[in-house]
């Protein structure tokens, strides 16, 4: 063993084996007296003085992946601590090691020949088209094989009067279809189309029940608008108040409240009369 001494005392003229036991990660090389048997056998006739010689191993590290390169692999003595880096082709991402490690560079300690196997995927770009006027395109890139988001919608501004339904894979609208934040698992490059809806609209007529003239406002369907405030004011009257029908038995509210729209709706303008001063 390394840097061990043993020492015994043994009758004259008998004959003993011996045995030079490296410690890990070192070979035996030699005796002090030049023999070069690990386990040799001598005949003691007078005291004497035996050093096993051992030296470091050296360690092959060997690095593999296809569309990428492994630095910093070579022949390295036994415990030396080193790094390996995965560095991909252009076009390609690392993506782990074969040993479940995720970190692209690692630490290691030399203690045998090794092979590390990195893993790299291909980029893949998702594009995305406008499909209406102006035909714009958002590009995303993803990594082959592994799941992504396809975007929700939300990257291009709606065209007027329309709203974001779906994407297909076509840009007639036909196709595979996938909806916004769907999770995708993507192979190759794609083109993704924006698929676009008419917004479903209604109206409100206001009625002001004075000289101002009526107005109809349109708004999406499905939506909060806000009661207007009217213009004019009739004298002597104040605190108007909008109602469903001209009978006033329904009251919608008042000006600057919100009013949930979903069909075609006609609203009618209460007054309230003002006090007389005195």
């Amino acid at each position: 063993m390394d840097n061990s001494v043993i020492k015994s005392d043994i009758p004259k003229n008998t004959r003993v084996t011996i045995t030079a036991q490296p410690n890990e990660g070192r070979s035996f090389v030699s005796w002090s007296d030049g023999n070069t048997q690990q386990t040799r056998t001598i005949s003691v006739s007078s005291n004497m003085n035996l050093t096993a010689v051992f030296s470091v191993n050296n360690y092959n590290i060997r690095g593999i992946g296809p569309h990428g390169t492994i630095n910093g692999c070579g022949t390295f003595p036994y415990g030396t601590r080193i790094q390996l880096t995965a560095v991909p082709d252009e076009g390609y991402v690392f993506v782990g090691w074969s040993d479940g490690t995720s970190d692209q560079t690692r630490d290691i300690v030399v203690e045998s020949d090794f092979t590390y196997v990195a893993a790299f995927r291909k980029v893949v770009v998702i594009t995305y088209v406008r499909n209406d006027s102006p035909n714009t395109i958002i590009e995303q890139e993803a990594v082959e094989g592994i799941s992504t988001k396809v975007d929700k919608g939300g990257c291009f501004i709606n065209p007027n009067g329309k709203r974001f339904d779906c994407w297909t894979s076509d840009s007639d609208g036909t196709g595979t279809i996938f909806a916004g934040g769907q999770t995708i698992i993507p192979r190759s490059d794609m083109t993704l189309y924006a698929k676009w809806n008419d917004v479903p609209t209604s109206t409100i007529t206001y009625v002001y029940n004075s000289t101002q003239q009526d107005d109809i406002i349109t708004a999406e369907d499905d939506t909060d608008v806000i009661l207007i405030q009217p213009v004019v004011v009739p004298i002597g009257y104040t605190n108007p108040v909008w109602y469903r029908d001209s009978n006033f038995n329904e009251m919608v509210g008042k000006p600057g409240e919100t009013f949930p729209l979903m069909e075609n709706t006609t609203l009618y303008c209460k007054w309230e009369e003002e006090s007389p001063t005195s």
